[in-house]
C-alpha cells in the first residue's frame, strides 16, 4: 500500500490556482491513502470519485484544512479536536483490522511549542494500544531543535514513544531531508509519517519527493510511504 502525506500550500494564494494539478500529481503516484494539509475544502469534483474524502478546517469560515482520502473500504470519520492543530481522521478496516488514519497540521506562530506538545499528548493517549498511520505537517523537526536550542521535537517524540510510534522516514534514513521550501532559512523536514509498532515491520520505503514539479505545486514536498 502507498500512503502519501502532503501540505498542498493552499493557505498561500500562490498555490490555490494549481491545486487541481496537485491532486492529479497525487493520483499519478497510485496511493491507497492520501493525507493532505492546507488543502482547499472545495476540491475538484473528480477527486471525490477517487475515494472517500473527509476534509475539515480548524476555524469556521476557513476554506482550507486537513483531509484524509481512502480508496476502497468503508472508512468512518473520527472527530478529533486538538487545540492549536488541524486534525482530520478516519477509522478504516485494513486486512481485517481497524486502523486509525489521521492527517495533522500543527499551527505555527508564537504558540508553536505548546501546540506541538498538545498534539503529542493527544496522540499518545489516542493511539496507545491500536493500529494507526498518522502523518502531516508537524511544523517540528530535529534540525529545528538544533537551530533554536529547543526540545520541541524531542518532546514530541518522547510523547509518541508512549504509543510505540515508529518514525518511518528517520528510521530508514537516520537523517532528515528538507521538505519545506517556503521561507525556510534552514533545511527543515517539517513533514513526518508515524505508524504503530506492528505496522513498522511492513515499511518498505519512505521518502521525500522533491523535484521541479512538486516545488511548482506547493511550498512543501510530499512524503511517500510504502507498506508491504
Amino acid at each position: 500500500m502507498r500512503i502519501i502525506s502532503w501540505n498542498m500550500g493552499c493557505a498561500t494564494k500562490r498555490y490555490c490556482s494549481v491545486r487541481e494539478d496537485a491532486w492529479r500529481f497525487l493520483f499519478e503516484l497510485a496511493p491507497g491513502v492520501v493525507l493532505v494539509q492546507e488543502a482547499m475544502n472545495d476540491v475538484p469534483s473528480w477527486v471525490r470519485d477517487e475515494g472517500t474524502l473527509f476534509i475539515r478546517s480548524a476555524f469556521q469560515g476557513q476554506n482550507w484544512g486537513s483531509g484524509v482520502l481512502v480508496r476502497g473500504g468503508d472508512p468512518k470519520e473520527r472527530a478529533i479536536d486538538v487545540a492549536g492543530s488541524y486534525v482530520t481522521a478516519a477509522d478504516v478496516e485494513l486486512a481485517g483490522e481497524s486502523v486509525l488514519i489521521a492527517s495533522v497540521h500543527v499551527c505555527p506562530g508564537r504558540d508553536l511549542a505548546k501546540n506541538v506538545a498538545r498534539l503529542g499528548a493527544a496522540l499518545s493517549e489516542l493511539l496507545t494500544g491500536r493500529r494507526f498511520v498518522v502523518g502531516g505537517d508537524f511544523n517540528s523537526c530535529r534540525h529545528f531543535d538544533a537551530v533554536y536550542g529547543r526540545r520541541t521535537h524531542a518532546s514530541l517524540l518522547e510523547q509518541l514513544s508512549a504509543c510505540s510510534a515508529h518514525d518511518c522516514h528517520f528510521a530508514l534514513h537516520q537523517r532528515e531531508i528538507q521538505s519545506y521550501w517556503g521561507r525556510a532559512l534552514e533545511p527543515y523536514q517539517l513533514d513526518h509519517l508515524f505508524v504503530d509498532g506492528p505496522t513498522a515491520g511492513s515499511v518498505r520505503t519512505c521518502k521525500v519527493l522533491t523535484d521541479a514539479r512538486t516545488q511548482s505545486l506547493s511550498d512543501h514536498s510530499p512524503l511517500l510511504l510504502e507498506l508491504a
